[in-house]
């Protein structure tokens, strides 16, 4: 797709999910490509990263906000505001996705537009909490997120490396 590709993962049967970095969500059951887009329900098609969970619903971070697209790829819902910023700015752009063993799902959010914020979000039953360089990150260019096997979270970026633990 024009944009080429930026992010992939795979549901429970084995089908990839590709996230294009303009033209939304692709899924290839190994014959076919279908496209889901904006007009489909995406928050927009300038996607960035793909997640699927143990229940194959895609988490599609884009330069927007969060979609989700339930296992039946006919509902979406909408996370608009992961990541409270400062006054006048509303666009959550996501860099990364991932989910830990507890499945929580973290969101690295980075803004460069006019101004440099981000940091990382954490979704836990049905609520946001943020951590910033407030909160110990040491910058707020997320790059990307990586869990370990004992759940440390592991924050790139432009200014070094993070480790969220307990």
């Amino acid at each position: 797709p024009f944009g080429g590709i930026v992010s992939t993962d795979f549901d429970s049967k084995g089908d990839a999910w590709l996230g294009s970095g303009l033209g939304g969500l692709i899924h290839f059951d190994g014959i076919t490509f279908t496209a889901y887009k904006k007009t489909d329900g995406l928050v927009s098609n300038l996607v960035r990263s793909v997640m699927v969970d143990g229940n194959d619903n895609k988490w599609v971070g884009t330069a927007e906000g969060i979609s989700v697209v339930d296992q039946s790829n006919t509902n979406y819902t909408q996370h608009h505001r992961i990541f409270t910023l400062p006054a006048q700015d509303t666009i959550n752009p996501v860099v990364d996705l991932i989910m830990d063993s507890h499945n929580r799902v973290w969101a690295g959010i980075y803004v460069d537009y006019l101004v440099t914020e981000g940091g990382l979000s954490m979704y836990e039953a049905g609520s946001w909490t943020d951590f910033d360089v407030n909160d110990g990150l040491i910058g707020p260019v997320v790059r990307g997120l990586a869990v370990d096997k004992s759940d440390n979270i592991w924050v790139a970026t432009s200014s070094g490396v993070s480790k969220l633990s307990g």
